[in-house]
């Protein structure tokens, strides 16, 4: 596997929960390092707000935040909120599936457009 994963999608922002997991399909346990988010055009009036969650448990205590009037946020994992093997870092077990939500947008007209979510590990 990759250093990094990413899921994009291109138009107007909705709220939505991700259908498309992202498994581990690796035989190690990987270190979540970092969340990216990025849009292609700003929110206006309220911020994007994005959850990665791994079984379908977020790994943040508090969604990354894009804020309305910039086109990218990002955030490193909580490491209290999932441990892999006692390491006490963010991990991403064989068989775990990560996926993406989108939790909040911008206010109605200005949601904010065509977005690239990236989980880079390590």
């Amino acid at each position: 596997m990759r250093n990094h994963e990413a899921w994009s999608a291109t138009g107007t922002l909705e709220v939505v929960s991700s259908d498309l997991p992202l498994p581990n399909g690796t035989d190690q346990v990987m270190v979540i390092g970092k969340v990216v988010v990025t849009l292609g055009t700003a929110p206006v009036g309220a911020n994007v707000l994005v959850d990665v969650k791994r079984n379908g448990v977020s790994i943040f205590t508090s969604p990354v935040v894009v804020t309305a009037g910039s086109t990218s946020g990002s955030k490193v994992p909580d490491v209290n909120t999932h441990t892999a093997s006692g390491f006490g870092v963010p991990g991403f077990a064989p068989g775990d599936r990560l996926t993406v939500d989108i939790v909040q947008v911008g206010s109605s007209g200005t949601e904010g457009e065509d977005i690239c979510v990236v989980v880079y590990f390590g």
